[in-house]
Parts: C-alpha cells; sequence; structure tokens
C-alpha cells in the first residue's frame, strides 16, 4: 500500500504544482492543501506503522498467553477416552485456530489503523485500502477454511455426506 502510494506521488507531483498555481494572482490554489497532506503521509506513516506494529505485537503477546492459560483447563477437562473424544479433539483445535486467526488478524490491524488516525487528526485523511482490501480477502478465505473443517468434522461424526447436513 505504501508503494503504491508513493508512485501515485511521483506520477501527482507536477500536477500538484500546477495546484499551486491561482488565477487571482494571490496566494496558493485551495487544491494545493490535499498535496501537503499526501506529503505528510508519505513521511509519517512509515514510523506509525512501525509503532502500530509494536503495539499489536505487544497485545497479542498479552491475549495470546492469556488465551493459552486459559485453554490448558479447558483441555484437561475433555474426556478423551470416550468414542467421541477425538472428534472434541479436533473440535477445540479448529476453534482455537479459529480463535487465533481472528485475534491475530484484528490485532495487526493496528499497523494500518494507527497511521491513519494519526495522519487525520492533521484535516483529510488517507487510507490504506489496498493493504485493507487484501487482509479482508485473507479472512474471509480463512473462515471459509474454517466452516469446510467444521462442516467436514461434522460428517465424520454424523456418517452423513458433507452436503446433508444442512
Amino acid at each position: 500500500s505504501y508503494v503504491a502510494s508513493v508512485i501515485e506521488g511521483l506520477v501527482a507531483a507536477q500536477v500538484w504544482a500546477f495546484s499551486h498555481l491561482n488565477t487571482d494572482g494571490e496566494g496558493m490554489g485551495q487544491r494545493a492543501e490535499k498535496g501537503y497532506i499526501f506529503v505528510l503521509n508519505m513521511l509519517l506513516r512509515p514510523g506509525l506503522m512501525v509503532i502500530g506494529f509494536f503495539m499489536a505485537s505487544g497485545i497479542v503477546t498479552l491475549l495470546g498467553t492469556f488465551f493459552f492459560q486459559q485453554m490448558g483447563s479447558a483441555l484437561a477437562n475433555i474426556q478423551g477416552d470416550t468414542t467421541t473424544g477425538p472428534f472434541i479433539y479436533i473440535g477445540v483445535i479448529g476453534i482455537v485456530m479459529l480463535t487465533l486467526t481472528t485475534l491475530i488478524q484484528s490485532t495487526f490491524n493496528l499497523i494500518y489503523e494507527v497511521p491513519d488516525r494519526v495522519i487525520a487528526w492533521f484535516g483529510h485523511g488517507m487510507e490504506a485500502k489496498l493493504a485493507k482490501e487484501m487482509d479482508s480477502k485473507v479472512e474471509s478465505g480463512t473462515e471459509r477454511t474454517a466452516r469446510w473443517g467444521s462442516n467436514a468434522a461434522s460428517s465424520a461424526i454424523t456418517g452423513k455426506p458433507m452436503g446433508a447436513n444442512q
């Protein structure tokens, strides 16, 4: 997303230079503000993204540690010696994977959210749309995989084909 913004800046710099012209002959044109916000975005975004990364890393470490401490007691209470025990373990592993994927995905969105929100304080903020679209594609793919795994486990337990569960 940042590389795309740099390329956009290289192309649009000439247009921005013309936006400083005013037909009245006094001061700068009204449209020059967007270019200055863009320059501010290019200067501040990398540092703010690094700050968002370190904040997200700390939050994931904190929440992940808490999550796994709580999961120990939940796994200890599963009855593994019954006929449904292995299937319950598979289901719990699926839930853990889905929970951790959601936790990591939503927490590391701070890499994009922190710069977007800080730069918005200067006026018209610029969002990292390309990166957010990529994240939403990864998230939807993960959710589809989790649903497929849930349907496969359910059909293995009940003995019905995967389409018959609906």
